[in-house]
């Protein structure tokens, strides 16, 4: 699915350096060059996390670590690049270059910071563009897509705005049946920047339409009170958030998700505290995904103890 989100304006910006979650400058630790980051204006982010979908010919640019899928990119209030590069239109080549003044059909550059749009360029909508251009490997045979290697890419409007940009992307592929063969991704739970194994995981349906999920680096823990008294991280939600097809937010159940672990909560509060969650189950076979676009995140895919 290709997902631009598109609301309201936007403060004028500076030229320094930032990353997402301060409230002002940082030591730069950038070169002027670029290295995986985005600059507009002078103003220059470096880039928490890059992911593409070569299933649409995709790539975002992140500045929030821990965002692996465009779903979660609807509660973020930090910048980001997503860019549709019209993979019709590049097959078989081994380097793409796209020339900004002249885009190819279905190739579209957005640039949205804080909620608003800063760029948007297309085929159906140039802005304006005096000049710029943009190149990454494709690796890409007749019938398959692989985006990986370097990204650069530069856009100069008429109105004197620059926005430039420069990403190691990961390499994702899709094979000559068109199935995405994605790199697979650990089970893994990091809190605090610390990254463990995650062992254990239960999902206890006795709340009636309110579940618990526990997550443990523990291995063999097969009740709530082992995960209790192992110290696990502790989600509550919605049966419904199960098998949605899709991450949701605290937004979408305001009153009734959450994220507890180490003393701490994570819950909505008007839009201040952040988190998705993206959990399928089926048998005892889960598939987990959550992320508090800071302290806390995790991934696992496996057997899940099932209580009730």
């Amino acid at each position: 699915m290709k997902t631009t989100i598109l609301p309201a304006a936007i403060a004028a910006m500076l030229p320094l350096f930032f990353s997402c979650g301060q409230d002002g400058p940082v030591e730069p630790e950038i070169p002027a060059e670029l290295d995986n980051a985005i600059e507009y204006n002078g103003r220059i982010t470096a880039l928490g996390s890059r992911f593409v979908d070569p299933d649409d010919g995709m790539i975002y640019l992140v500045a929030q670590e821990g965002v692996t899928s465009a779903a979660e990119l609807q509660d973020l209030d930090c910048g980001y690049v997503s860019i549709d590069t019209g993979a019709d239109s590049w097959l078989g080549a081994d380097v793409v270059e796209i020339d900004l003044t002249s885009l190819p059909s279905g190739f579209s550059l957005t640039y949205i910071d804080d909620g608003a749009v800063i760029v948007n360029v297309s085929a159906a909508n140039p802005g304006a563009v005096v000049s710029g251009g943009l190149t990454f490997r494709a690796d890409a045979g007749a019938e398959s897509v692989s985006l990986s290697g370097t990204l650069d890419f530069s856009v100069t409007l008429a109105d004197g705005n620059v926005l430039r940009g420069n990403a190691l992307l990961p390499e994702v592929r899709e094979d000559e049946g068109g199935e995405s063969a994605y790199p697979e991704e650990p089970n893994e739970l990091t809190y605090m920047g610390v990254t463990e194994t995650i062992e254990s995981v239960l999902v206890d349906k006795t709340g009636g339409a309110l579940w618990e999920i526990w997550v443990s680096t523990e291995s063999g823990l097969d009740t709530v009170a082992d995960f209790e008294g192992a110290g696990s991280v502790h989600i509550t939600v919605p049966e419904a958030a199960f098998n949605y097809g899709d991450a949701v937010g605290f937004s979408t159940f305001k009153d009734t998700m959450k994220f507890e672990y180490d003393g701490k909560t994570w819950q909505y509060d008007g839009g201040n505290t952040l988190g998705s969650l993206e959990v399928s189950l089926d048998g005892d076979q889960i598939a987990l995904d959550f992320t508090t676009y800071g302290d806390l995140s995790g991934h696992y895919e496996g057997t899940a103890v099932i209580v009730g």
